[in-house]
């Protein structure tokens, strides 16, 4: 559910693909993605909070849920996967999947 209007001063940006996101959340400190449901379609965002009190919110749209608790990021190929167990390996970075009931950080607006 999308309880928020455009009314609020946020800066978002609308990623062309999931993997774009998936690759700005490897080589950032936010370690997971949040994903919602919006009119039937699959919402995937990360807000980024600068030091200086600003914000900034990369988002993805898909038709279809990732069913999977994590994304795995190959540091060393770049290659992204998708699974539901953790394991210790050095060359991924597992980015887990936070499943969101209601948000206030994404307009409707801007989804529809």
């Amino acid at each position: 559910m999308v309880t928020n209007d455009m009314s609020t001063t946020g800066k978002y940006v609308k990623l062309k693909d999931i993997n774009n996101l998936i690759m700005i959340v490897a080589g950032s400190l936010t370690g997971f993605i949040q994903h919602f449901v919006f009119k039937e379609k699959h919402v995937y965002f990360v807000n980024v909070i600068f030091h200086t009190g600003g914000s900034l919110v990369y988002y993805s749209v898909l038709d279809k849920k990732i069913n999977k608790k994590y994304i795995t990021f190959n540091k060393v190929n770049g290659k992204i996967d998708f699974q539901d167990d953790f394991k210790l390996d050095a060359n991924l970075a597992f980015i887990p999947i936070i499943e969101i009931e209601e948000q206030n950080i994404l307009p409707s607006e801007l989804l529809n």
